[in-house]
């Protein structure tokens, strides 16, 4: 039997419409933010969707790692370093979303496998981490975003 999780980040007016959903993500400019997304500490992404809500539309990249290693939680400079190659990290290859474009990332069959890097056997961290890159921003932008995930319980 499977078990399924999902995390939502949305706002009516800057308060969520449902009890369990988080605050939008909303990034300064010049700025990218890295979210650190509370999940299972390991399982399958099964679909992503990250949508623009509020500034001027601008196109962004979207990266979703299972360390804060390569960035923690939190707003960067456009151009801060990552703290380790990227590369390494990805549970999703990157994707770049057009202005006014939603990101959708739907495999629903069998979803995109995770494991968070950053625990131990013991010590298990149960978090995504998920990057936001508004490219060309001349303001405030706000992102909505939903997650859902799936692991198996046999």
């Amino acid at each position: 039997m499977d078990q399924v999780y999902k995390a939502i980040y949305t706002g009516i007016a800057g308060s969520p419409p449902v009890p369990r959903a988080r605050p939008a993500i909303i990034i300064p400019v010049a700025m990218k933010r890295c979210e650190r997304i509370t999940l299972f500490s390991q399982g399958f992404i099964t679909r992503i969707t990250v949508r623009q809500t509020g500034g001027v539309p601008v196109a962004a990249d979207i990266d979703l790692f299972d360390s804060k290693v390569v960035f923690a939680a939190g707003d960067h400079p456009v151009l801060a370093l990552p703290g380790d190659d990227p590369e390494l990290y990805k549970v999703i290859p990157s994707q770049n979303i057009p202005a006014g474009v939603p990101l959708e990332v739907i495999n629903q069959q069998d979803g995109f496998p995770f494991l968070n890097q950053d625990g131990t056997y013991a010590d298990n961290q149960r978090y995504l981490y998920l990057l936001i890159n508004p490219t060309g921003a001349a303001g405030v932008t706000t992102w909505d975003v939903s997650l859902t995930t799936r692991r198996n319980m046999d």
